[in-house]
């Protein structure tokens, strides 16, 4: 057994005895050591899905029965069979897995400096593309032809062609409405214009002295974050 080895029994064998101290290790991941001073894996289950890991918090313990219930945390990125510690975690996921183990025949105990997490953050990238023929005039009011239905949550970049086509007026103007700012898109006739931005809200048409025709077309990439619980 390794000097390192040798040092965590001793310092089980220590505070093993001190369940209140023990008992702390409800948001300290930790590994438990068999008596070859191994890890020791338990076998939990996300969705049907079973996982094995080295990883647990205490979640309840009985002094008396010189025992605990362990709930078994599951690495992130997820891997198959047994889980290398070396290996990169990024996080621990709580999970509704639980184990229960005599104390007594486990010869050690070590902490993890890994984080916990209830739950993980996915991100969505999702695409839209739209292409809107339009036609204003003198007597129109400021239009708006596109708008943002995200709710609260914007986080996307845009791009809009704005393609001038047939009329009198020497361009066409849109107002494209930012999160942050207000940005004009200008075509001439028989031209197009692109434009880029940030967090777009609502795209505006301007009214144009004669009539005018024309194409917009708008690229929204935007971002959607959801949360995926496992315990």
């Amino acid at each position: 057994m390794s000097k390192g080895i040798k040092k965590r029994v001793k310092q089980f064998e220590r505070n093993c005895i001190n369940f209140t101290e023990f008992s702390q290790y409800t948001e300290l991941p930790f590994h438990l050591l068999n008596s070859k001073g191994h890890p020791f894996f338990a076998i939990g289950q996300i969705d049907g899905f079973s996982f094995k890991s080295p990883f647990f918090t205490v979640e309840s313990v009985d002094p008396c029965q010189h025992s605990a219930v362990l709930n078994i945390l599951a690495p992130f990125p997820f891997q198959e069979g047994d889980v290398d510690p070396s290996n990169c975690i990024q996080t621990l996921l709580r999970t509704n897995s639980f184990v229960s183990v005599e104390l007594s025949k486990f010869s050690g105990f070590s902490k993890v400096p890994i984080s916990i997490s209830d739950c993980l953050t996915i991100c969505d990238m999702m695409e839209e593309h739209v292409r809107l023929p339009f036609m204003a005039g003198e007597t129109d009011f400021p239009k708006v032809i596109w708008q943002h239905t995200g709710g609260n949550q914007i986080n996307n970049v845009a791009t809009i062609m704005l393609h001038y086509q047939n009329g009198i007026d020497s361009q066409v103007k849109l107002n494209l409405c930012t999160k942050d700012k207000l940005v004009t898109l200008n075509a001439p006739k028989g031209n197009g214009r692109a434009v880029t931005v940030k967090d777009l809200l609502s795209i505006e048409i301007c009214p144009s002295a004669k009539l005018v025709k024309g194409i917009i077309e708008i690229q929204v990439n935007r971002k959607e974050e959801r949360k995926i619980y496992f315990n």
